[in-house]
């Protein structure tokens, strides 16, 4: 049983009003419908395609001695994510449908493209 005080809703179940909605307003036709003008990594197809199969991290740290597997850069990806996360939760509260699409369309194309460690 649960004792708690609140409950989870689905996105959507609460729409903003009052200066919440007028901020996300402007959220909305700010950086988060700007975010390629930001550069690396947004201004790649993110993961959908991406950011790169594989980035050596010489190229993003402009280290010509990073140049081993092991080094290659994890952090456009993170960075994607947590746009794509925003741009989703953007995209629900405004009804904004090309947010949200775009954000299928790169979590689409993990799902169908897993590397061989699955």
């Amino acid at each position: 049983m649960y004792y708690g005080k609140f409950q989870q809703l689905k996105p959507g179940a609460v729409q903003p009003s009052g200066f919440l909605k007028e901020w996300l307003k402007q959220q909305n036709k700010g950086l988060s419908s700007h975010y390629t003008e930001q550069g690396f990594p947004f201004d790649t197809p993110m993961w959908n395609g991406g950011v790169g199969k594989i980035i050596p991290a010489s190229i993003v740290y402009n280290d010509q001695a990073a140049e081993t597997p092991s080094q290659e850069a994890w952090w456009p990806y993170e960075q994607c994510a947590y746009l794509l996360d925003g741009l989703l939760g953007i995209g629900i509260l405004s009804g904004d449908q090309a947010k949200i699409e775009l954000f299928r369309n790169n979590l689409r194309y993990v799902m169908e493209h897993p590397d061989a460690h699955g």
